[in-house]
């Protein structure tokens, strides 16, 4: 998996506080977070 750079993310985040339902930020926030975490090399 390639590794997800900050740029990436903070596009995700920037994207997820857009959304007009609070649950579905919280959820869009966490998912890029989680997926930038886990793209991370070790």
């Amino acid at each position: 998996m390639a590794a997800m750079t900050k740029k990436a993310l903070e596009a995700a985040l920037e994207a997820a506080a857009a959304s007009n339902n609070a649950n579905d930020r919280v959820e869009a926030k966490v998912d890029a977070l989680a997926k930038f975490l886990l793209s991370q090399p070790n």
